[in-house]
């Protein structure tokens, strides 16, 4: 193999590698995000899901992103549907958490 085809086979890894890490980040997240979501309702009421839907409007971005960038495997995006899923089943009234609900599942429907 020449020296142009190694490092070629390095960078598909080394993106590979990546892929699956971002991935694997993500699941971590869509799993974890609906009890984060009832905890803090149950503890800090409204006020504290608010705080919380700033980095509930982050985890959906990058889900959509890395979904737009043709990355995001099946698995990632069956746990973010049933993520959203679960979140909009609590019927906690708030409507970043409500919309950015919808809005993944509708792009990944």
């Amino acid at each position: 193999m020449s020296v142009a085809g190694a490092r070629s086979a390095s960078r598909i890894e080394a993106a590979t590698r990546n892929q699956e890490a971002i991935n694997a980040d993500i699941v971590r997240q869509v799993v974890r995000a609906p009890e984060d979501l009832r905890q803090i309702f149950f503890t800090e009421g409204y006020d504290g899901v608010t705080r919380w839907s700033a980095r509930w409007q982050d985890l959906c971005d990058t889900v959509l992103r890395v979904h737009w960038l043709g990355l995001l495997f099946e698995e990632t995006r069956q746990q973010a549907v049933l993520c959203c899923d679960r979140c909009l089943d609590m019927r906690i009234s708030v409507d970043v958490v409500t919309s950015e609900a919808l809005r993944v599942k509708h792009a990944l429907e």
